[in-house]
């Protein structure tokens, strides 16, 4: 039985409101009502930063690997991409990421 069930079980009248009105009964008094009475808004995490930088401190497995060393990839192709990262890390990571299950699960000599 997991906490939602126990608290809904447990507290079957204050379940309704969600966790959201739980937080702002224990910590409301501490936090400012700018913060408290604002509007719900969305969180978009930084992801292509994310992967970008994941791609440019790993691109020598790009460059050296099993993809480009079986003609699959161009190291050439792959520099050009890299020239604007921005717009290319999604693509780069698509490879990067089957280069390492390939150097983990198919160790080629």
């Amino acid at each position: 039985m997991g906490l939602a069930t126990v608290s809904c079980l447990t507290y079957p009248d204050d379940y309704q409101f969600g966790y959201k009105h739980w937080l702002l009964e224990a910590i409301g008094d501490i936090l400012p009502p700018e913060i408290t009475k604002r509007p719900k808004r969305g969180f978009t995490p930084p992801t292509t930063l994310w992967i970008t930088e994941v791609v440019l401190s790993n691109r020598e497995k790009l460059f050296e690997g099993f993809l480009v060393k079986q003609g699959i990839l161009e190291k050439k192709y792959i520099l050009e991409t890299l020239h604007d990262i921005r717009s290319n890390s999604d693509f780069l990571y698509k490879p990067l990421v089957l280069e390492t299950w390939i150097s983990k699960y198919l160790p080629i000599s």
